[in-house]
């Protein structure tokens, strides 16, 4: 089946992400931020660790927001 992505929103039900590949990303992107949340518990406040896991953590956040967006234009259509 060979579907553009703007077509994908008339084809899913109402409860059903309009992308599957974004939901899925952000179902990934989701656990990288729980991990970096458990992380970020265990390291040294202040330390350059400590730094890397809050950028790695921000940027998985940042990803989210743009797959979000994605998903909402999608399921405008």
């Amino acid at each position: 089946m060979d579907i553009k992505i703007g077509e994908m929103a008339k084809h899913h039900r109402p409860h059903e992400p309009a992308c599957m590949i974004a939901h899925g990303m952000i179902n990934k992107f989701a656990d990288i931020i729980g991990h970096c949340d458990l992380l970020g518990e265990r390291v040294e406040p202040n330390s350059e660790t400590s730094r890397r896991v809050h950028m790695i953590r921000e940027i998985a956040t940042k990803c989210v927001a743009e797959l979000r967006e994605h998903e909402r234009q999608a399921k405008a259509g």
